[in-house]
């Protein structure tokens, strides 16, 4: 089963944001009870930093990593198959358009009860001037 978040990023994210976003990321792993890893999923250490940030699920609760990084503009992905880290996966992509709204448009495969966790964890570490998502649904 495939369940896929997408973001696109026009240009390259201002520096200074990015190292206030990491250092929300980094909040948001300390305080879940996921279980995460980085690019290799068989060892439980994330890679969050204010150059990059990488996170995965550990073990058998990985699939994709999540990457972003402020110099990398495009259109990404993370297949997460709704594994544990997927809430995680999402409080992270709101807290990147959120403090990125002009650059950052996000996608997915799932609804917007998909969505709920992650965006209940991206509202621990930030006061969102909305409680809507502004994802467009995939089919």
């Amino acid at each position: 089963m495939g369940f896929t978040h997408y973001w696109t990023i026009n240009g390259e994210l201002d520096r200074e944001k990015f190292k206030s976003y990491s250092e929300k990321v980094k909040q948001i792993v300390e305080s879940t009870n996921v279980v995460l890893s980085g690019k290799d999923p068989w060892k439980m250490k994330t890679l969050v930093t204010e150059k990059s940030i990488v996170l995965n699920g550990f073990a058998y609760n990985s699939c994709d990593p999540f990457t972003v990084k402020p110099n990398h503009a495009g259109m990404f992905s993370c297949k997460t198959r709704k594994k544990h880290y997927d809430k995680v996966v999402v409080a992270c992509l709101f807290l990147l358009q959120e403090m990125f709204p002009d650059q950052v448009i996000l996608g997915t495969d799932g609804n917007r009860n998909d969505l709920q966790a992650g965006f209940q964890l991206a509202i621990t570490v930030s006061n969102p001037k909305t409680d809507v998502f502004n994802y467009t649904l995939m089919i």
